[in-house]
């Protein structure tokens, strides 16, 4: 599907994100804690040949 849109927007889907001229990281996380001692994490791997995202909740107390 991508592969098909080369001609409208000019970039070339050679499928290798280790390229010279490519500055975004590959991998960045967070740590986030709360006034509550809530702790949320989030970590974006930029590498991944599949695109969407992962949701899930720990804990003990419910709430």
């Amino acid at each position: 599907m991508y592969l098909d849109a080369e001609h409208e927007d000019g970039y070339l889907r050679d499928q290798s994100v280790f390229g010279d001229n490519i500055s975004i990281e590959d991998t960045m996380a967070v740590m986030v804690k709360y006034k509550n001692k809530t702790i949320m994490n989030y970590s974006l791997n930029a590498y991944l040949p599949w695109e969407g995202f992962i949701v899930v909740f720990n804990g003990t107390k419910g709430h």
